[in-house]
């Protein structure tokens, strides 16, 4: 996207855009202790920035991008909070329909 893209533009490409970061989420049950929770977030990303790991991956070409869960919970508020105008903007670029 060019610099002189106004603010809703790029509102609506970062919303159309989201997937890429949110189709690496990993989801655990309402409820789960924290200390859990944290647990399987540092468990998770230490398999997936395994240098063993990275390379099975490389050899297989699968392609490989872990993101951390702290910029999964970022994209998930921008979604949330998200105004109506952004998501029709995006919708329209979309070409997609009510």
């Amino acid at each position: 996207m060019r610099g002189g893209a106004s603010p809703d533009a790029r509102a609506a490409f970062r919303l159309i855009s989201s997937d890429g970061v949110l189709g690496r989420a990993w989801l655990a049950p309402p409820g789960v202790p924290a200390d859990r929770v944290a647990a399987l977030r540092d468990a998770f990303w230490k398999a997936f920035t395994d240098p063993q790991a990275q390379a099975e991956m490389k050899k297989r070409n699968m392609p490989f991008e872990p993101v951390r869960w702290e910029r999964q919970q970022q994209t998930l508020d921008f979604i949330g909070a998200a105004p109506q105008r952004i998501i029709d903007l995006a919708r329209n670029a979309l070409g997609l329909k009510e």
